[in-house]
């Protein structure tokens, strides 16, 4: 399915094709978690990202960060299946802010 790739590390934002749960949670090097839901599209991050990538961070539309990188999927209000996000990957350039932050 489509979808859109927040790459905190690199600081880029590209479309790509997922296929699944295990290409998910491999995109946010984790457990995939819903972080901010936009109209039928959903944000994922990963669960445990506050304890593993405290230097690499992103914002949506200036909501609270989330640490790690993001995957923006659709999904069918009828069914909850993850489905080709319908969000234009300029809309989302437009909308995410990266972040840096080193604690220590």
């Amino acid at each position: 399915m489509k979808a859109i790739f927040i790459d905190s590390e690199n600081k880029e934002i590209k479309e790509i094709e997922v296929t699944g749960l295990s290409d998910m949670q491999r995109c946010v090097n984790g457990l995939i978690e819903q972080a901010v839901t936009i109209r039928n599209n959903v944000i994922f991050v990963d669960e445990e990202g506050l304890f593993k990538h405290y230097e690499i961070w992103f914002s949506y539309d200036h909501s609270r960060p989330f640490a790690g990188n993001g995957l923006v999927i659709g999904y069918d209000l009828n069914t909850g299946d993850e489905i080709d996000t319908s969000m234009d990957i300029e809309e989302v350039k437009s909308k995410v802010t990266f972040l840096d932050y080193s604690i220590q």
